[in-house]
């Protein structure tokens, strides 16, 4: 299969719904943090009479989690491999999940909790919404290259509801979450110098995937970023500026990430004003800024996003006075920021007052409230279900302690899968069995790499 066949088979779609986005995304990690709360019941932490776990008991435990943590979501952004459209899939998943979850309550005649003196668990909440979003970009970088993906859920080639465009964006809001400003940590203010060698890694990681990317005839999608620019340079350029130029940590900083605000306000009047149109347009010229157009342009908006999370972190999880689960105030912010963001996003887009598309490729702000509102939405699920006393999922854990290296495994796991296989003449069973047996490699390693306690800073 030729380069020029694969990038076609992965352009020029205008996605799905926002609904169907929000379900294929929630549905998953939900689930399998009840069920996996359900199997496991208290945390060893708690039971001091516990022994720590076996290697047979760690395979026993890794193999339940990936059934009903991991599968679902590659199941469901697969179709289960059959000719089912969104909602049967998203249906049959429900009930069958549903059914085994009340199920084990009756059987394990679960006693009512009392919360109230309980610790708020505003770790175990972001670490499993970080790893969530991780798990869902793993399983579709790669099953995108298959027949077996919807391609509804492939990236809008201009505006539009596609599932992996969600990608970018909910890794920077997640990064903006638990920044060294949202939760008051680290100096006021790093200096762009500083700033940068600390996303040194990243920068490096973004050139050799160019480079890789142009030796090895890859194939790319352009209108994504542009022609050399990346996910790795984006997250860089908000790495450096979030820290470098806004302040990471202290009470200030608050005046700054308003100007930001403020500057991306600029933008989206520059976009309605025929910006979005020289974006979108067809072709390039051998300039270097218009070449890589959408990276550079994109990224006041990513860093609008970013802010947003900080702003959501800092008063929901990481206030200083949050400290009990039944006196949690960050449970009423968050449904509020949820409320909030829906109500801005329906506004701005096609039914509301301002008929704004949502535009990964500008990254304007229809797509920024978009992201908020499904990761805000996200975080509030977990926040309802979760239970502050009882096991976190294993494979999360693992994959959030290591989260920068377990990603670039799977794309290094991607590249492999596409230059071996001719993906396209793949059935759709079997593309399952591939992207299921690739998820169980890259969460074996991050399990691995957390048994034997190492963390990989990149």
């Amino acid at each position: 299969m030729s380069k020029a066949e694969r990038e076609a088979f992965v352009h020029g779609f205008n996605g799905s719904t926002a609904f169907d986005v929000l379900t294929t995304t929630l549905v998953p990690p939900l689930i399998g943090v009840l069920l996996t709360q359900e199997l496991f019941g208290a945390s060893r932490s708690s039971r001091p009479s516990s022994r720590p776990m076996t290697a047979g008991m760690l395979v026993l435990r890794f193999t339940v989690e990936f059934a009903i943590v991991i599968l679902p979501a590659v199941f469901l952004q697969m179709r289960l491999g059959l000719e089912l459209d969104a909602a049967h899939a998203r249906t049959g998943l429900l009930g069958l999940a549903f059914l085994i979850f009340f199920s084990l309550r009756l059987l394990k005649q679960v006693e009512k909790r009392d919360r109230i003196d309980v610790e708020m668990p505003s770790r175990k909440i972001v670490t499993l919404h970080r790893s969530a979003v991780s798990v869902l970009t793993y399983v579709a970088i790669l099953a995108v290259d298959f027949r077996a993906f919807p391609r509804e859920f492939c990236k809008c080639e201009t505006e539009g509801y596609g599932l992996m465009d969600l990608g970018t964006g909910s890794f920077v809001f997640a990064s903006g979450l638990c920044s060294p400003w949202s939760r008051g940590k680290g100096r006021s203010d790093k200096g762009l110098l500083r700033s940068f060698l600390k996303s040194l890694p990243l920068f490096v990681l973004g050139a050799v995937r160019c480079a890789a990317t142009k030796g090895l005839d890859y194939q790319e999608h352009v209108s994504e970023y542009g022609t050399h620019w990346n996910f790795f340079f984006t997250l860089c350029a908000i790495n450096i500026l979030s820290e470098g130029l806004l302040g990471a940590g202290g009470e200030g900083g608050w005046s700054r990430r308003g100007g930001i605000l403020l500057a991306f306000s600029v933008y989206q009047f520059a976009l309605t004003q025929g910006l979005q149109k020289y974006v979108e347009r067809e072709g390039r010229t051998s300039n270097i800024f218009d070449m890589n157009r959408e990276g550079l342009l994109g990224t006041l908006g990513y860093l609008s996003l970013h802010v947003v999370a900080e702003f959501i972190g800092r008063v929901a999880f990481w206030r200083k006075d949050v400290e009990k689960w039944g006196k949690w105030e960050g449970g009423n912010v968050l449904t509020g920021v949820v409320v909030l963001a829906w109500v801005v996003f329906l506004l701005l887009t096609d039914d509301g007052c301002l008929n704004l598309a949502v535009s990964r490729r500008t990254t304007n702000a229809a797509y920024v409230a978009w992201a908020i509102a499904v990761n805000a939405s996200l975080l509030l699920g977990l926040a309802a279900i979760v239970r502050p006393n009882e096991q976190s999922v294993m494979i999360f854990e693992a994959i959030n302690r290591n989260g920068l290296v377990v990603f670039l495994i799977a794309n290094l796991l991607t590249g492999a899968v596409n230059l071996s296989i001719d993906t396209l003449a793949v059935g759709n069973l079997t593309a399952i069995k591939i992207v299921a047996g690739y998820m169980g490699l890259v969460c074996g390693v991050a399990m691995v790499l957390d048994k034997f306690d190492l963390t990989i800073k990149l």
